[in-house]
């Protein structure tokens, strides 16, 4: 792939301040296909969607691999809604399902789904 950069100039601090503020209010959607240690039922979908509906928040660490220029630090991130579906019910797929999350810009996705789906009620 081939990028083409034009018109770079210099700002100030206080445009990259600006940019920065507005990164806590923007909204991303995410979507991932996990595999769950046991089969997926109806009741687990269900439980996770009625959990999500309402929005919740939850705490990340500062990933390793940004560590050399980002402080290691726990921040809260905004799931504003989370839902579940399973894949199919067939035998060699009852362990996958897709979780779609709609949250915080910046946050992880998949620290998301292993905190959620091991203990929602503690997030």
């Amino acid at each position: 792939m081939l990028a083409m950069l034009r018109h770079i100039c210099h700002i100030q601090l206080k445009d990259t301040n600006l940019i920065k503020a507005g990164e806590e209010f923007k909204r991303k959607t995410y979507q991932a296909l996990i595999w769950v240690s046991s089969s997926v039922t109806d009741e687990m979908v269900k439980k996770c969607n009625d959990f999500g509906r309402q929005g919740f928040e939850i705490s990340q660490h500062t990933p390793v691999r940004v560590s050399q220029r980002c402080a290691m630090m726990e921040r809260s991130k905004q799931i504003n809604e989370l839902s579940m579906v399973k894949v199919s019910d067939k035998e060699e797929d009852v362990r996958f399902a897709v979780i779609t999350m709609s949250t915080q810009a910046g946050t992880i996705l998949g620290n998301s789904c292993t905190a959620i789906c091991s203990e929602p009620k503690t997030h």
